[in-house]
C-alpha cells in the first residue's frame, strides 16, 4: 500500500541530492515495500516525487542511530532533538528515488486537500491521479 508522507523541504533537498538516505519517524506504517510520496512542506506543498520503502529499522533510538547515521544527512543533535521524549525511533530506507518532472498539486487535484502532519495511506485512485500523466526525471540510485 502506498503512502502520502509530509517532508520539510530542507530535507526533501537533501533527498533528491543523495545525503539523506533514511526518513525518520516516531510513528511509521506497516512497511510493506510500497511506494512512498513524497510531499514538499512550505513553501512547495506539491508531490515532488516517491521512493520506494526499503525497510523499516526500529527500535532504541541509539541503535536506530548508530545504524544509520552515515546516511542520515541531519545532525546528531537533530536527530536526538526530534526523539527527545521518546525511547524509541524508526527510520525507513529510501530505495528506488525517482523525482517527478512536474510537481502534482494536492490542493487542485483533490479539493478540500489538507497538508497532511506525518503521514496516510494513499487510495488506488489517488495513487493513479498522481501518476497520470507524469513521468519521472531520472531514477536516482541509492546504497
Amino acid at each position: 500500500m502506498s503512502i502520502l508522507l509530509s517532508i520539510q523541504q530542507i530535507y526533501v533537498h537533501r533527498i533528491f541530492e543523495g545525503t539523506k538516505q533514511v526518513e525518520y519517524r516516531t510513528r511509521f506504517w506497516s512497511g510493506d515495500g510500497g511506494w512512498v510520496y513524497i510531499y514538499a512542506g512550505r513553501p512547495v506543498k506539491k508531490i515532488v516525487g516517491r521512493f520506494r520503502d526499503g525497510g523499516i529499522i526500529r527500535g532504541d533510538k541509539f541503535r536506530v542511530w548508530a545504524a544509520t547515521q552515515s546516511e542520515a544527512g541531519i545532525t546528531a543533535l537533530d536527530y536526538f532533538d526530534y526523539f527527545a521524549g521518546s525511547h524509541t525511533a524508526g527510520a525507513c530506507i529510501i530505495s528506488d528515488l525517482e523525482r517527478f518532472h512536474v510537481p502534482v498539486d494536492p490542493f487542485k487535484t483533490w479539493p478540500g486537500f489538507r497538508a497532511v502532519q506525518s503521514w496516510r495511506y494513499l487510495t488506488d485512485s489517488e495513487e493513479e491521479e498522481i501518476m497520470r500523466n507524469q513521468r519521472v526525471a531520472e531514477p536516482l540510485r541509492i546504497f
